[in-house]
């Protein structure tokens, strides 16, 4: 089976660090420098996040956690390059998204970001593969073969064909899940992200959400970044790292479960 490849429009260089001694990092897939955002009218802004320095790197499945305010979901949407910081920089995949045209920004986070939010968030008015196959259609790729890797992804996030042509509403909580998730992936990105992916669900349900995702990060090289309540998604990953008040307060190494195999072909083809 031939998976359709949506390639990038420009090649990225991988964005390197180096440690203390001036050894050589693994490639950086998010970089937050000193990144800091408030919302707010004047007098009564609000520091969402607060001189934040993370490095993600590329393959690296990451869990935030954190209270409601603590900030999680206001640094996957900097992490996503959905805004830019206030202050300091953010960086993805070796590039400061705002310092991108706005056109030329939507095409990258099209290509190389994939999105997974809470309750799905699916388009109402169409079936489940036209949602999946959206992200298809804004590049171009034509309505046939978008339709085809949208049955592609859908086997193998474990979507029944008898479902494919209801509506979202129609569908199981952890079904809509399903298809959202095969949406985020469908064009192949590079880094996605995962905000309370499994907070409307019931625990066996959520727990076989945050395996299906922790599955797609290993068998396909992601990176992964998915914030949640949830102390249970401390085992999702390679590192779990807890934020309060804007900060980061905690970053610990994790040894991940062993995610179930999804299916045998990978999401992004050589």
């Amino acid at each position: 089976m031939r998976l359709v490849r949506v390639s990038p429009s420009e090649a990225s260089r991988p964005e390197h660090g180096r440690d203390a001694a001036g050894a050589e990092q693994a490639p950086a897939a998010i970089r937050f420098e000193s990144a800091s955002i408030e919302y707010g009218r004047v007098g009564r802004r609000v520091r969402a996040l607060d001189g934040v320095d993370l490095v993600v790197p590329r393959g690296q499945v990451l869990s935030l956690l954190g209270p409601s305010g603590s900030g999680k979901s206001t640094l996957l949407r900097l992490a996503a390059g959905l805004e830019p910081p206030g202050s300091g920089t953010v960086s993805l995949l070796g590039h400061d998204l705002a310092a991108l045209a706005p056109t030329r920004r939507c095409e990258f986070r099209l290509r190389r970001v994939g999105q997974v939010f809470q309750g799905g968030r699916l388009l109402p008015g169409i079936d489940v593969r036209e949602n999946v196959a959206l992200p298809l259609a804004f590049l171009g790729a034509g309505r046939a073969r978008s339709l085809a890797r949208a049955d592609e992804v859908l086997d193998r996030v474990g979507v029944a064909r008898a479902a494919r042509t209801r509506m979202p509403a129609s569908l199981p909580g952890c079904d809509r899940q399903r298809v959202a998730i095969a949406r985020a992936v469908v064009a192949g990105p590079e880094v996605l992200v995962a905000d309370e992916p499994s907070g409307s669900l019931d625990s066996r349900s959520a727990r076989a959400i945050l395996d299906l995702l922790a599955a797609l990060a290993a068998e396909s090289g992601l990176t992964l970044v998915v914030a949640t309540h949830a102390t249970e998604v401390a085992t999702l990953g390679h590192r779990t790292i807890v934020l309060r008040d804007g900060r980061l307060v905690r970053d610990v190494s994790t040894v991940p479960r062993r995610p179930a195999t999804v299916c045998a072909a990978r999401l992004v083809p050589a």
